[in-house]
């Protein structure tokens, strides 16, 4: 998020506030739960439970900045096991790959699933960035 502070950046964060995992909208900064709550239908993970309505309202976040002409930077924050089975943000990254635009894909992976990503989603131009 540091790096991103002053870059014209789209998509989603997902950092932990008040030692919980949230989704945060990356350019309007607002913040939204990631775990599912109560009885609301979910994505279990391991021992985690995610919200699908949350995934949803995530993906429509990334949908609608990849289709904005004024993107220069679409961040998915994270690409991890969820989408390399399949779910999470794995369906709407796949379209974003799929069609061509002038923004650049941030995509925050785990530095041990950096090569199953590139393999699973097809990613040939890659740079890694690991921060101080």
């Amino acid at each position: 998020m540091t790096w991103a502070e002053h870059k014209n950046v789209s998509g989603i964060f997902s950092p932990k506030i008040n030692d919980k995992r949230v989704f945060m909208d990356a350019s309007m900064k607002t913040v939204f739960h990631m775990e599912a709550e109560g009885q609301e239908e979910s994505i279990a993970v391991g021992k985690y439970l995610f919200s699908k309505n949350s995934f949803l309202k995530a993906e429509k976040i990334l949908q609608a900045a990849a289709e904005h002409k004024s993107t220069e930077w679409l961040i998915i924050d994270e690409i991890g096991p969820l989408e390399l089975k399949g779910k999470g943000f794995c369906n709407v990254l796949k379209g974003i790959l799929q069609v061509q635009h002038s923004f650049k894909i941030v995509l925050v992976v785990r530095a041990q699933l950096t090569e199953d990503v590139k393999t699973f989603f097809d990613l040939t131009e890659t740079l890694v960035f690991k921060p101080d």
